[in-house]
């Protein structure tokens, strides 16, 4: 997930989670000549979801989950053909997408979670329609002590159980899950800016020859029209160059789920060393900077250049070029994905991957064209699919870069497509074959396999994919 700063934050995007509009996805835009609008007078809107998850540059920020049960009994991962073999790195066995997949439904470890909108166990019943009643009084009987205390018992008996069933239904009767301080009301109010750390010990050795992280880095390019803005995005330059496989930069193993702030965030700042060291040479070459972007790791809602942040996301900021990432981001993951190896890292080189289409233009160009079809939120939406899944994309190919030097193995690789897949629109939500800003977990794995196996940084030009393969 990326984000912006107001003045290019795209406009009232409803919440990765929200119910599925009932619309179909329209094309996506053709190019023409027209002068882009200037991206200080484009319209002021709030930034958004998730890295998948969540709220990022054209994003807005996630409130809740959809209002539906979380991980229902969807169907099974589609079987699907083997993921194709296209240089993938030699450590690799050539092997097809895993056959398991195709039997393997939602993991048993997901919880039916409040978080993610359940309806409130107790339903008023359909309430019989009124006939009226013909009374024949009955033949009067003399009273009896026995009567009365009957009815007075009776009566008491009554009015308990109706206080205990005002008291049933006045609580929350749903059994949360392991973490609901996740989800908290927040007050209202600003939320605090934090303050970037400017000095860590690498937990990993970095090359002399790798930047420090740029607090003041140059400004994003822009396009001046929109036929700029689509060659940008279709036959941008950086397409025509390659990453080095393998790259000599190993990444250090960390336990997201203990490791302290201090710990995480020098982890991650590490991780952009690499990233930087993987990237830097092709854009390069194709004539851009590649600032590195700093990493801040928070544990509360926060401000940052794109506005509010919340407390569970990991995002890019096009307006400070920094990358945010929450310490309890792994909550919303499997619980055996939330320690394996190079998960944290793979999400940072998600958002990593939005820096580079910062840096190529690709991200303000995407930008000018979500702009241009404000009025069609499903063109909007596929754009935005574009620009997520090819940092998935990007992702996959970092991966591969440094995989033998960090030491993953067949499995490890096999837990990060798993990754990919279970941050798509549908498996978050629930819905099957539901697609929003981000993609399906399908399809999302599919891109992130796609740069996995591949060092041609062209093969992750998902703005020339057919619309099928960026739902």
């Amino acid at each position: 997930m990326h984000m912006t700063q107001n003045p290019y934050d795209p406009a009232n995007r409803p919440s990765a989670w929200s119910t599925p509009p009932q619309r179909a996805v329209g094309s996506w835009a053709p190019p023409t000549g027209q002068p882009v609008v200037p991206a200080a007078s484009w319209p002021q809107r709030a930034a958004t979801p998730a890295y998948g998850w969540a709220q990022g540059p054209a994003y807005p920020q996630q409130t809740g989950y959809p209002q539906q049960a979380a991980y229902p009994g969807q169907a099974a991962y589609p079987g699907q053909a083997a993921y194709p073999q296209q240089g993938y790195p030699a450590q690799y066995p050539q092997q097809g997408y895993p056959a398991q997949y195709p039997q393997q439904g939602y993991p048993a470890q997901y919880p039916q979670q409040a978080g993610y909108a359940q309806q409130r166990g107790v339903q008023y019943p359909a309430q019989a329609a009124y006939y009226p009643q013909h009374y024949y009084p009955a033949p009067k009987r003399k009273s009896s002590g026995f009567g009365i205390i009957f009815g007075i018992m009776m009566f008491v008996g009554l009015c308990t159980f109706i206080g205990s069933l005002a008291s049933y239904l006045s609580e929350d009767t749903y059994s949360y899950p392991e973490y609901p301080e996740v989800y908290p009301d927040y007050p209202d109010e600003d939320y605090p800016t934090p303050t970037p750390n400017t000095t860590f010990t690498p937990d990993a050795p970095v090359s002399e020859d790798i930047p420090d992280p740029d607090f003041n880095p140059p400004a994003i390019p822009e396009p001046d029209t929109y036929e700029e803005a689509t060659d940008w995005l279709e036959s941008n330059s950086v397409y025509s160059q390659s990453i080095t496989v393998p790259t000599d930069c190993p990444v250090a193993e960390i336990d997201a789920t203990t490791a302290t702030v201090d710990e995480l965030e020098a982890h991650l700042n590490t991780v952009t060393a690499c990233l930087w060291q993987v990237w830097n040479p092709p854009l390069e070459a194709a004539g851009y900077q590649l600032p590195r972007p700093p990493v801040t790791v928070y544990t509360q809602p926060i401000t940052t250049g794109c506005g509010k942040q919340d407390s569970v996301n990991a995002t890019y900021c096009g307006a400070d070029q920094r990358i945010y990432y929450a310490k309890k981001f792994y909550v919303d993951l499997p619980s055996d994905l939330r320690t394996a190896q190079f998960t944290v890292d793979a999400v940072i080189a998600h958002e990593f991957g939005h820096a580079i289409q910062a840096r190529t233009g690709i991200l303000m160009a995407e930008y000018a064209w979500e702009d241009k079809n404000s009025t069609s939120i499903s063109e909007q939406e596929e754009f935005s699919r574009r620009t997520e899944m090819q940092a998935d994309c990007f992702a996959g190919m970092f991966t591969g870069a440094v995989s033998a030097a960090s030491g993953l193995d067949d499995q490890d690789v096999m837990n990060l497509r798993d990754l990919f897949y279970y941050i798509g629109d549908d498996v978050l939500s629930g819905v099957e074959d539901y697609s929003e800003t981000h993609g399906t977990g399908k399809n999302r794995a599919n891109w992130y396999t796609t740069g996995l196996d591949s060092a041609q940084v062209g093969k992750c030009n998902t703005f020339t994919a057919e619309s099928s393969t960026v739902k």
